[in-house]
């Protein structure tokens, strides 16, 4: 199953109109996705392919995984309301965070990309603490 990530604009001041593809796998499901043009986005998108393993941040309706090396995030906004959906990035604790349900405006979180449609919904809800997703550039 294939899922298109549509991009959001809450990143950058400076951003531009030039998009970044990638496919998120978990298990054997794979979902397109496109992250936007922020610096955040583009640094992450330098470091693929990369394996995480996301894990639950309980009260919210997210899944966070932990980076082992900080996104650059010069130039981008303090803080975001991710939509459901929303791929982001937690400055705080360098960490790559998937939306399944509502959060509201954090400072800290960097919007980089966005699912597109609901159906990654229950996929990414459902995600357990022992099971790696990888995330690659596409063409």
């Amino acid at each position: 199953m294939l899922i298109m990530l549509s991009d959001t604009l809450t990143g950058s001041a400076n951003q531009q109109s030039s998009n970044s593809n990638i496919v998120v796998q978990i298990g054997r499901q794979r979902f397109k996705a496109t992250l936007n043009d922020s610096v955040a986005a583009r640094n992450l998108q330098r470091k693929l392919p990369m394996s995480v393993k996301f894990c639950n941040s309980p009260g919210f309706e997210e899944k966070i995984a932990d980076l082992k090396q900080p996104l650059r995030i010069s130039g981008m906004t303090a803080g975001g309301n991710p939509d459901v959906g929303s791929i982001a990035y937690w400055s705080p604790d360098q960490r790559l965070v998937f939306y399944w349900g509502n959060v509201g405006y954090y400072q800290g979180i960097h919007i980089i990309g966005h699912f597109d449609g609901n159906k990654f919904r229950k996929t990414v809800q459902h995600l357990g603490p022992k099971q790696t997703v990888t995330i690659r550039a596409t063409k």
